[in-house]
């Protein structure tokens, strides 16, 4: 499980950062490169997709109410420690924060607009977390991402 593994999330999430790192350096001289920049977002959106996606709860088939809850407690243990460690890597607040900036947000693909959303609405909203970050400037972002596109 990923969540079980420290390295595994560590090397995803280095990896997240220095494709984020190229999306905001992409002016500089050494990242003029279309095909790097085009390569860092693909990145990105596969990265937070994974993780939109562990972090989603299972919908299991009621079979018997005392199984069904088994599966439901079993499953939010598995999602605590894959949220856990990703406050580990500071991963919710640098989404929150990056995303904060309507400038820096909206040069990239909506998709990562969303999935960014979709992450901090499952951690605000399902798992109660509280993101260390401005939250009111993110949903602004998202408000004035959504009147351009």
């Amino acid at each position: 499980s990923l969540s079980a593994s420290k390295n595994a999330l560590r090397i995803i999430s280095e990896f997240l950062y220095e494709s984020l790192e190229i999306h905001l350096n992409r002016d500089s001289e050494e990242i003029q490169n279309l095909a790097t920049q085009k390569e860092a977002e693909m990145h990105i959106e596969l990265i937070l997709t994974l993780f939109r996606n562990l972090m989603h709860p299972i919908h299991s088939p009621p079979s018997s109410s005392s199984q069904h809850a088994l599966i439901k407690t079993q499953d939010l243990h598995t999602k605590s420690m894959f949220i856990s460690k990703l406050m580990d890597f500071h991963i919710p607040q640098t989404l929150s924060s990056f995303f904060s900036d309507f400038d820096t947000a909206q040069d990239l693909p909506s998709t990562i607009v969303f999935l960014t959303m979709e992450i901090l609405s499952l951690l605000l909203n399902k798992y109660r977390y509280n993101v260390n970050s401005t939250n009111a400037s993110t949903v602004k972002t998202v408000n004035k991402y959504g009147k351009i596109n």
